[in-house]
């Protein structure tokens, strides 16, 4: 519990580290004692006392790092938001807290004899914060008016509110870079007396008196200790279930949003057109790409019923587990010609026709299989949820892609680039993570190895019997499967006339028709040249965010 008791030294860091650095690079700073921290108790020697000076330091620096993350970001997004969005984003960094004690328990649950293994993918994430506020934060127009900066502030602040150059400053954001010149001028001649007196003022204390009660509360209510020793706890109750997995409530889940993993990089393949096409059509683009020689950049589509077709074949073939890693493969190679596209035609179209027509297989691979493995491996109570994820995996895919446009209009291979990692993170984190599909390997007669596979998924260690539930489960696999190999095509044709295989058939037939003659992929594909077409006085990527 080091880290709790170096927390405040961290807290304590941080103001001066504001006003001497500046917010951007204090929140790149912050991350390096956790960096090291972190990289301290992955290496722990095996020895003592050796093994206990590391792990003890390193979680002193990480409790440091804590402390120094509890305000900088909360300061950065209170001075660069919009006052109409701020009482919502600066909640983020408590958000941001929760998810890091999720994310960290199903790391325990995946690896739960390997705490080195979940120590070395946590430095990732201080790694990424760092890398990410380089590449994308501008430093805070307050803090740059605060030392006499207004030009660069302005710039900083056309640049997060969407703002070109040659367009003047909005009236209400005029405002707001008044008022911050005007507030640094009054803390320029105001005393510490001034400060004091202006605590006395009901606004001043009485959110100050409400939050340290919170805090107190928040303090002395336990629940650190119950983050501390959760899975301990759970085990210290006697809970007839993996205390792992009653503390992450979340084993499934896991599998399913793994096998999903490739539906995102669908979504992105759907977008990545209308975030591309603007920078390309630019007259200084090498090369120029026209009109005619844009619209066959929809080329995706048309190849997307090819992947659709490929992936009846491969699942049954392949088994699951490796038609999810297989679907990427396409992904993956179409992505990398695009982000190395000539600059000299005709290779240049070769190159982005050709990507294009990958990726879009890839797209086509991707519709099926998750859905396929997560209604054969999910517990019946679970997946009229978990097999939702796929289309919530496109539309993540979609925005993500227009975000990435928003923050690089102008960069679309780097956009692509960045794209890449997606469908590699697919293929690595179902070789690692995921268990093949019960009910194929039951289908080529392995049914230990099936078993084997369930109580994996379900969370059941060998000596433990399976529940009345499971075992149901595998025995009707098996029956099911023994029923298959007896049947013709004209029993599969004499299923269909019955109403309950019917009707759920047209209903997603029409639903699909409809969707795709409402136009809403013309949307997709053309967004940002959409909005600009419209005329409408915004920045048309942050718009185009906006519609994702």
């Amino acid at each position: 519990s080091l880290s709790a008791i170096a927390t405040p030294v961290g807290c304590l860091l941080t103001g001066g580290l504001l006003d001497w650095l500046g917010r951007r690079r204090t929140l790149m700073v912050i991350n390096a004692p956790a960096v090291l921290g972190w990289l301290l108790i992955t290496t722990a020697s095996h020895k003592e006392p050796w093994f206990l000076y590391q792990l003890y330091t390193g979680r002193f620096l990480t409790g440091i790092a804590i402390g120094m993350s509890s305000s900088p970001a909360t300061v950065y997004v209170s001075e660069v938001v919009d006052k109409s969005l701020r009482g919502m984003v600066v909640t983020w960094p408590s958000i941001g807290i929760s998810l890091g004690i999720l994310l960290v328990y199903v790391l325990g649950y995946i690896f739960p004899d390997n705490w080195r293994l979940v120590a070395g993918i946590i430095i990732c994430f201080p790694v990424a914060s760092i890398i990410a506020v380089w590449l994308v934060l501008p430093e805070s127009p307050m803090w740059l008016v605060s030392r006499g900066r207004v030009v660069e502030a302005e710039s900083r602040m056309r640049r997060i509110r969407g703002l070109p150059r040659g367009i003047s400053l909005q009236e209400s954001i005029q405002q707001e870079m008044d008022a911050m010149i005007t507030r640094e001028g009054q803390q320029d001649t105001s005393s510490c007396k001034d400060t004091l007196r202006f605590f006395k003022r009901p606004e001043a204390y009485r959110p100050l008196l409400i939050m340290n009660a919170f805090f107190f509360f928040q303090q002395f209510s336990g629940i650190y200790v119950i983050i501390f020793y959760a899975v301990t706890i759970v085990k210290g109750m006697g809970v007839n279930f993996d205390g792992y997995l009653a503390t992450v409530i979340i084993g499934q889940f896991t599998v399913s949003a793994v096998a999903t993993m490739a539906t995102v990089t669908a979504g992105m393949t759907l977008g990545f057109s209308a975030v591309a096409l603007p920078a390309m059509q630019k007259t200084d683009h090498q090369p120029h790409v026209s009109e005619d020689q844009a619209s066959w950049t929809s080329l995706s589509a048309i190849a997307t019923p090819v992947g659709c077709l490929l992936t009846g074949g491969l699942l049954d073939w392949l088994g699951r587990r490796r038609t999810l890693m297989v679907i990427n493969a396409p992904a993956v190679l179409g992505w990398l010609l695009i982000t190395t596209a000539s600059h000299k035609e005709p290779w240049f179209l070769y190159q982005l026709y050709t990507g294009r027509f990958l990726t879009g297989i890839a797209t086509g691979m991707s519709s099926s299989p998750a859905t396929v493995y997560v209604s054969e491996v999910v517990d019946k109570s679970l997946r009229g949820m978990v097999v939702t994820w796929s289309s919530i995996g496109i539309s993540l895919g979609i925005l993500l892609v227009y975000v990435l446009g928003y923050i690089f209009p102008d960069n679309w291979r780097l956009v692509a680039g960045i794209i890449i990692c997606f469908p590699v993170a697919s293929i690595i984190a179902v070789w690692l993570l995921l268990p093949e599909s019960p009910m194929w390997l039951v289908s080529r007669g392995r049914v230990v190895e099936a078993e084997a596979c369930m109580r994996r998924i379900r969370g059941l260690p060998r000596g433990i019997s399976l529940q009345e539930s499971v075992q149901q489960e595998m025995d009707a696999m098996i029956t099911s499967e023994g029923q298959q190999d007896t049947s013709s095509w004209k029993d599969t044709l004499r299923f269909f006339k019955r109403p309950e295989a019917y009707r759920p058939l047209l209903i997603m037939n029409a639903f699909f028709f409809f969707q795709q003659f409402s136009g809403i992929f013309v949307i997709i594909f053309y967004a940002v040249t959409i909005v600009k077409e419209t005329g409408v006085n915004f920045d048309s990527y942050l718009a185009t965010v906006i519609i994702g």
